[in-house]
């Protein structure tokens, strides 16, 4: 029998900024366990320091006996054990508020997720994850595929698409529509004043338009594709920024930036940009930036 991992995620007291993350890892037969957080996300190719907000890491074997963790390197850690199933547990301080960073607090979660996961080395199948939300939030948003309707429970063919898919947990507007014969989301956190039904219309023209110029669309042709592409959009007070992702993107805009057109404009640019690395970078890239 082949090794299996999954991630338990919670919230419990969201206003401290603190993911609870529990890595359980089964049908183990290596008598070394290497983790690793990542040092780049996808979108964001610079060295980055996850790890520094890793805190009370522990591990227990298969009758709950706590192993010894090494940490070999500023992102990497070791625990010596033959124990078929290891439980990993940390906590994860999230409070920056960027698209290239994890944030949290009694709003609403964004997971960037380099920036969340400890994961087996040599492990690279199927990837389940559970997520115990904040009582009051009732929507999430992501482009990775629900498990028997469960849209708390989710799973990731590989590390790669997991490491890629960004999710968004709260209350936030979500508005549905088509286009390309693609299903796009667009996920809004926070208020702005902004025109939903302008954005989809526009939103609408850049996917027509785009794919015209590949002839293709990769929601629709790429193998781990389940025809959607999630738009993950927070509104801040002053923030800018984009990160594309195989199936998503997560974009940060200035809440009070919808108007006048001329701003507009800046916003929709910013959309047509990252939606464009959906084939410039994501797919059509140096061998170096994936997977």
């Amino acid at each position: 029998m082949s090794a299996t991992i999954s991630y338990k995620i919670s919230t419990p007291k969201p206003h401290t900024h603190y993911f609870h993350v529990e890595l359980l890892i089964k049908n183990r037969e290596e008598s070394i366990l290497d983790l690793s957080m990542a040092v780049w996300t996808p979108g964001s190719y610079m060295i980055r320091e996850y790890a520094k907000n890793v805190e009370q890491l522990e591990a227990l074997d298969d009758i709950g006996k706590s192993l010894e963790i090494i940490k070999i390197s500023k992102s990497k850690w070791q625990i010596n054990t033959s124990s078929k199933s290891v439980v990993v547990r940390y906590r994860l301080y999230a409070f920056e508020e960027t698209v290239r960073t994890c944030f949290l607090n009694e709003e609403h979660a964004s997971i960037i997720p380099a920036a969340l996961y400890i994961f087996p080395e040599k492990f690279d199948g199927p990837i389940q994850i559970e997520i115990t939300p904040q009582h009051s939030w009732k929507k999430i948003s992501t482009s990775l595929q629900v498990v028997g309707g469960d849209m708390w429970h989710l799973i990731a063919p590989n590390k790669d698409i997991l490491i890629d898919s960004p999710i968004e947990i709260g209350n936030h507007h979500v508005q549905k529509f088509e286009a390309s014969d693609v299903e796009h989301e667009l996920a809004i956190y926070g208020e702005g004043n902004y025109d939903i039904e302008k954005i989809i219309v526009d939103i609408k023209k850049i996917v027509e338009a785009e794919v015209k110029v590949f002839n293709h669309h990769p929601c629709k042709t790429d193998k781990d594709a389940n025809n959607k592409y999630v738009f993950i959009l927070q509104n801040t007070a002053n923030g800018r920024g984009g990160l594309e992702h195989l199936f998503s993107t997560s974009l940060i805009f200035k809440r009070l930036g919808y108007t006048p057109e001329s701003s507009y404009q800046e916003f929709i640019s910013l959309v047509s940009h990252e939606y464009f690395h959906l084939w410039n970078v994501k797919r059509l890239r140096p061998a170096a930036l994936g997977p």
